[in-house]
């Protein structure tokens, strides 16, 4: 234990204060007894399991925006090859 807290501290001492920053909100994060105060998603009810595609159905809707074209060309260019 002892070693690890020295290599932690090491650590900390060569990161900036932007990186320090990102450290103490993590830290802050993990401290938290209770993740349900994180999150709304606990409200919504799970996908039941042997569910059919057409019962998402009524979650889909149409595109809305004018940046349709601008998306799909933001995907094209930042995709990665699939790795099989």
């Amino acid at each position: 234990m002892t070693e690890l807290r020295e290599k932690i501290d090491n650590q900390l001492d060569k990161l900036s204060s932007e990186k320090l920053a990102l450290v103490s909100s993590f830290l802050d994060s993990i401290e938290v007894e209770n993740y349900s105060d994180l999150t709304s998603f606990d409200t919504i009810p799970p996908i039941k399991r042997g569910k059919k595609i057409k019962d998402l159905l009524k979650h889909a809707n149409t595109w809305q925006g004018d940046d349709l074209e601008e998306c799909l060309n933001f995907v094209r260019e930042t995709r990665s090859k699939s790795k099989f």
